[in-house]
């Protein structure tokens, strides 16, 4: 069983003027690396999402982003490559839906028990729930949010502890996800606006409740 969520989107956020207010937080940063990897990321053609230079990119930004230290660690880039290649049509299954359209985590819930299972993106021991959500969030960025410790276990747990178990750390994920489809639904008309926005950081809706949550934990 995961934790209860301590905080909840819907509560926190009550009201369109505040999601408003941390939103405009939100600003285009062309030159810092982590927007540069993540636009570079976000604005390849699908066509070329399991190209070697996408794969490698994704790659690059992972380990960029911290996911090569502390409880994590990412497995050789070949066995990364090859772990996502072989299960691209279980992926590609999710790619094509968009949180907006999912009513909870039932209708996803055996492709990302099959791939949380199966994809080989950290050292074996590891815990996989950051680096398994992130790499989904660039292979299904319309569907699946990122999940980091400080940020988003930290506002949802007051507590940014993974848990060894496998099992413990999806239903922490699946938690999370529900979160995401009740507040959209909840706040769909002030989130759709942002949506389609030039700033990389607004593409989707998953990272536009993301940056929602970064901005209020870094006030």
């Amino acid at each position: 069983m995961a934790k209860k969520i301590h905080n909840s989107l819907t509560k926190v956020f009550s009201h369109s003027t505040e999601i408003k207010k941390y939103l405009r937080k939100v600003k285009n940063h062309p030159y810092f690396p982590a927007y540069y990897l993540y636009d570079t990321l976000m604005g390849l053609p699908k066509a070329k999402r399991y190209s070697d230079e996408h794969l490698f990119t994704l790659y690059a930004t992972l380990a960029a982003w911290g996911m090569n230290s502390r409880g994590a660690r990412l497995a050789e880039f070949g066995i990364f490559k090859k772990s996502i290649l072989v299960h691209r049509e279980k992926i590609e299954q999710l790619s094509i839906l968009k949180l907006q359209n999912v009513k909870n985590h039932s209708e996803i819930s055996d492709n990302i028990r099959f791939l949380f299972d199966k994809l080989k993106l950290v050292e074996k021991g590891k815990r996989k729930l950051v680096t398994f959500s992130k790499t989904m969030h660039y292979l299904a960025p319309n569907l699946l949010m990122p999940v980091d410790g400080q940020k988003i276990l930290m506002f949802f747990y007051n507590n940014a502890n993974i848990p060894k178990e496998d099992e413990k750390q999806l239903a922490i994920y699946f938690n999370i996800f529900d979160e995401y489809t009740s507040f959209y639904e909840k706040r769909k008309d002030v989130l759709q606006s942002y949506k389609e926005n030039k700033i990389a950081w607004k593409r989707t809706i998953p990272k536009i409740i993301d940056n929602l949550i970064i901005a209020k934990s870094s006030q």
